[in-house]
């Protein structure tokens, strides 16, 4: 992906040679153009992607068109996204699973579309005869905004025979953490549901988590570190420029408390390099020495634990 200067090297290479570009090279160029930094010159240079197929008399595939969705997807172009997939249709060329699937994302991508988009589509799928398979209730709960229609499809996709996955589950965990009708006792549930089915927690459960508390102010603190607890015990291992970026968030908002807590999980588990570990207990220790007498002599107690912990050598690990 991404070199899309070699890519058009190539079919104007063989359009020279009098080569008819194949399925597979039109593929190639297509997703060449998928990448996070879309300029204005975007759209227009998709556009002469469609030109440069007319002008060899290709007819878009099921591989070419999904590819194209993709694109029009990162571009925004919601509409005429779904109208390629429709059109698929009309040429009685059916769409497979990942054509729904990459439509279903564009579709929760940014917000970009409704959940009754979403269901119309796994509605055509079954008038396709196409198998859902678990990235595709992925993606429908990614459209989903409410922790009750989550759950609904996430129920609804086991009930099916499909053994949701991590991203089955981080996506209406986010429902459940990070939205006004979530609550932390839905998630220690899904935590539970993880545990159960054997399913391992990864980085993206554990920030799923941690924006519930910038965005969710009916779980407390101390809910988010149990749950945070929760994800690093089934599997979770975020990495230490993440927790880094917790630790400046937390000093900045003046939000110690938190940060010497993240830093005990921290260190009990062994998700930092002692080095910097002992770093960040100094910093927090001198960020709270300011503070009212009996919440620094807590504090100050448990930076103090952690020093003896971080000394030894860290905590449990896995």
């Amino acid at each position: 992906e991404h070199d899309v200067e070699g890519a058009w090297t190539e079919v104007l290479r063989m359009k020279e040679a009098g080569l008819v570009p194949s399925e597979a090279t039109w593929v190639s160029l297509i997703t060449a153009h998928v990448r996070k930094d879309w300029t204005s010159h975007a759209s227009p240079a998709v556009q002469q992607v469609e030109t440069a197929m007319r002008s060899f008399g290709f007819e878009h595939t099921v591989p070419t068109a999904t590819a194209m969705i993709r694109v029009l997807g990162q571009l925004g172009m919601k509409d005429e996204a779904l109208g390629l997939l429709h059109q698929l249709r009309r040429e009685g060329k059916r769409p497979n699973v990942r054509t729904y699937n990459v439509a279903l994302n564009v579709l929760g991508d940014r917000g970009a579309g409704t959940l009754w988009e979403a269901v119309r589509l796994l509605m055509l799928m079954r008038e396709d005869e196409v198998e859902a398979n678990p990235t595709t209730y992925n993606s429908i709960m990614k459209v989903c905004e409410e922790y009750n229609q989550g759950i609904f499809f996430f129920a609804f996709m086991i009930r099916s025979g499909i053994r949701p996955s991590t991203d089955s589950f981080n996506s209406v965990l986010r429902l459940a953490v990070d939205t006004a009708e979530g609550d932390a006792e839905q998630a220690r549930e899904l935590m539970a549901e993880m545990e159960r089915r054997g399913v391992e927690a990864n980085e993206v459960t554990f920030k799923t988590i941690v924006n519930a508390t910038t965005r969710n102010t009916f779980i407390t603190r101390q809910e988010v570190m149990i749950l945070l607890q929760l994800a690093v015990e089934r599997g979770a291992r975020p990495r230490p420029r993440v927790l880094e970026h917790m630790f400046d968030q937390y000093r900045a908002e003046g939000k110690y408390l938190e940060g010497v807590s993240l830093l005990g999980l921290a260190v009990g588990y062994r998700l930092m390099p002692i080095a910097k570990c002992l770093r960040e207990e100094t910093m927090l220790r001198q960020e709270v020495l300011g503070r009212q007498p009996a919440e620094l002599r807590r504090m100050t107690m448990t930076l103090d634990r952690i020093r003896e912990v971080s000394m030894r050598g860290g905590g449990k690990g896995r």
